[in-house]
């Protein structure tokens, strides 16, 4: 393919469906908020159960700050949110198999 002047593709994934809920938690911690209501409803009640306790501690440490369902990043929250949006992604895909089976009853 490089000697017909093509660059050869190094890598390919098929996204899940949970792609587009982690591009809406990476975009909003990327700016610094994220309206928990708009991947709450998405993933079902049961994600909000699973993020409370992390929630909390992030609150504890000094990491967010909340206003109703938005949650903004604090210059400490800032400076470690690509954390953050690995703990979410964690929490997401911890929920996808309970998702899956309530999804087929």
């Amino acid at each position: 393919a490089v000697q017909a002047g093509r660059k050869p593709v190094a890598g390919m994934r098929v996204s899940d469906p949970l792609q587009p809920i982690r591009n809406v938690v990476t975009a909003g911690l990327e700016v610094g908020r994220l309206d928990l209501d708009r991947i709450v409803p998405a993933r079902g009640g049961d994600l909000r159960t699973r993020m409370a306790p992390l929630l909390d501690q992030w609150f504890a440490a000094g990491l967010v700050s909340m206003s109703g369902s938005v949650m903004s990043l604090t210059t400490a929250g800032r400076f470690w949110y690509s954390n953050l949006v690995a703990a979410f992604d964690a929490i997401l895909s911890d929920a996808e198999p309970v998702a899956r089976a309530g999804a087929s009853r």
